[in-house]
């Protein structure tokens, strides 16, 4: 890789990581019986409900709002699927391993990471399809893994900067651009071993 060609990629990583903005994550959840779940959601998952194993319901709360989340493993992958207050459908997240993303991308959040933290581990990653029209053609290519470039990766890192270590989501597009970050306020991640 030329110097020139190097130069540019750095440049366009640290303008789009400006430009992801950083918030503190403070969201915790209850397990809730199917009974608590909002009708509309339910109504969503039925049809499938006979297909999915472990399923569970959960109240999520993350100071000033409340989501209901479904979670379950379906043909031996792990779903959540989220819902706001009213029980209409937020996004369906699949839980990856960064051997599925295209390489392009990994190497794009690669390069993001190591620019921006002294260290930095992988936890958890997960595609995300966000709902725009349909909730039920939603979550139909999330179960079928169907991959456009509307999907978002939500990635858990554990970093390093400073001497100090603590816990991040950071959301990307298909392009491997930041779209959001944040901290998630840890109880006791200082046992981390980079």
């Amino acid at each position: 890789m030329n110097t020139m060609y190097k130069y540019a990629l750095y440049t366009v990583v640290f303008f789009l990581t400006a430009t992801g903005f950083s918030q503190v994550k403070k969201e915790y959840e209850k397990r809730i019986s199917e009974a608590d779940f909002p009708a509309e959601a339910l109504s969503l998952i039925s049809p499938f409900k006979k297909e999915f194993n472990r399923l569970k319901y959960y109240k999520e709360f993350d100071g000033d709002n409340q989501s209901f989340e479904a979670k379950f493993k379906y043909e031996s992958s792990h779903y959540s699927v989220e819902f706001n207050n009213e029980g209409k459908l937020e996004d369906v997240e699949l839980k990856l391993s960064k051997n599925k993303l295209p390489k392009a991308l990994w190497e794009a959040i690669k390069l993001n990471l190591d620019s921006n933290y002294e260290r930095w581990k992988l936890e958890k990653l997960q595609c995300q399809y966000s709902h725009i029209n349909n909730p039920k053609e939603t979550l139909e290519k999330a179960l079928n893994k169907t991959q456009t470039k509307q999907e978002n990766y939500e990635l858990i890192v554990a970093i390093k900067q400073k001497g100090k270590l603590k816990k991040m989501e950071i959301l990307f597009n298909a392009r491997g651009e930041v779209l959001n970050r944040r901290d998630i306020l840890r109880r006791s991640y200082d046992f981390l071993i980079f």
